[in-house]
């Protein structure tokens, strides 16, 4: 019998929630949709597969390895977390024991059977012999992924792009993600584990890269980054994430990434989001599968929003507030509306830079102070003015 107290029970809930993020639940293999579940040795092993990528998470238990027997069994992963999650702040302890085909849980007045899965026939992903392990911050690491997210494709047939670049460099790490409108990067300075001076990188599929950003949030510490041929494998806390990665090549996305700008603007960022929020009300649907487009007009210490909805809608929303114009510039550029939201939304910074060129780009990055080291450029494409 598997015996856990409250305690180790919530911490069972919140760990379940994790690992059923990497389940595809496409129903052609029912054992994938399944949790398997290990004791050995007085600890707990719980496992989650998407074929391409596979969660793992480790607890030690309460009682010695003799009280609790070793055994392994797989059961269906949406159902153990469904009653995990109902017992809710309950505090019992929870019991569970493996007979007839079933696994028997049991906490106050509450009792669940899940039918066993043949555990052997789990498909665990084989490991990386000679991988290259490197060391960074869980939280730092989890910020990175955070803030490419946005700039990531979905379903692009160019599959190399549906994914996060992670590189190791000589000193820093650094995220790269684009969908061919817009890009998203951010790096900040580390001191390399292996002391490597050649670049080591890996491209993280989307769903990968999602879990990932997720996991590292919720944990305190380093994580272990090892980068072998075709996976890729993170530790942090008490969980590991092992995953295939993207076999391409990825634009070199630095060399497009203008440097030269005809207008410099700093702004608060709460405020331009704010303003960039409310101007949305004008957009009618009908400017665009983006959605709709925003004008920028910038002059002596003030931008000016305009958002006009389709030709004879009557729709229009215009923002003006202060922001520092280099110079007190005056120019006219246009973005998609959504594409300089989420780049505005995804540096971490109190305030941010705009920088625009003269072929309607836009550089968005925050405005470090001394001392800061986070750094990261998103760039968004223009629209016709």
């Amino acid at each position: 019998m598997l015996a856990l107290d409250a305690g180790q029970r919530r911490t069972l809930a919140g760990a379940m929630t994790t690992l059923t993020a990497v389940v595809e639940r496409t129903g052609k293999l029912p054992i994938a949709d399944c949790v398997l579940i290990r004791v050995a040795d007085g600890v707990l092993a719980l496992t989650t597969t998407g074929l391409e990528r596979q969660a793992d998470f480790r607890m030690p238990l309460a009682a010695t390895p003799g009280e609790a027997p070793a055994f392994s069994v797989a059961v269906d992963a949406g159902r153990l977390e469904a009653f995990l999650d109902g017992l809710g702040d309950m505090n019992a302890p929870l019991t569970a024991v493996v007979e007839d085909k079933l696994l028997r849980m049991r906490c106050a007045g509450s009792r669940a059977s899940i039918p066993l899965v043949a555990a052997e026939d789990f498909p665990l992903l084989p490991s990386s012999p000679g991988a290259t392990v490197e060391t960074v911050s869980a939280p730092a690491l989890a910020d990175l992924f955070a803030q490419v997210a946005y700039a990531m494709a979905a379903h692009d047939i160019r599959y190399y792009l549906n994914a996060t670049q992670l590189t190791f460099k000589a000193g820093s790490i650094a995220l790269t993600a684009t969908d061919g409108h817009r890009v998203g990067r951010a790096w900040r300075s580390i001191e390399r584990t292996t002391g490597g001076e050649e670049p080591l990188a890996a491209l993280v599929p989307r769903k990968t890269a999602t879990v990932l950003a997720r996991l590292l949030a919720s944990v305190e510490g380093d994580a272990s980054v090892s980068i072998g041929a075709n996976l890729i494998k993170v530790s942090a806390g008490a969980y590991t994430l092992t995953s295939r990665l993207v076999d391409g090549r990825y634009p070199d996305v630095e060399r497009v990434i203008p440097t030269s700008f005809v207008v410099e603007v700093e702004a608060d960022r709460a405020a331009l989001l704010a303003a960039l929020s409310r101007a949305r009300v004008a957009g009618d649907g009908k400017t665009g599968v983006a959605g709709p487009v925003v004008r920028l007009q910038t002059g002596p210490g003030l931008m000016t929003l305009t958002v006009a909805g389709a030709t004879g809608a009557g729709l229009e929303a215009v923002e003006e507030f202060e922001c520092d114009v280099e110079d007190g510039v005056e120019f006219v550029a246009a973005f998609t509306l959504s594409y300089l939201a989420d780049a505005v939304s995804a540096v971490t910074t109190p305030r941010v830079a705009l920088k625009i060129t003269s072929a309607n780009i836009a550089v968005v990055g925050p405005v470090v102070g001394a001392g800061e080291d986070a750094q990261s450029q998103h760039v968004a494409m223009g629209r016709r003015v």
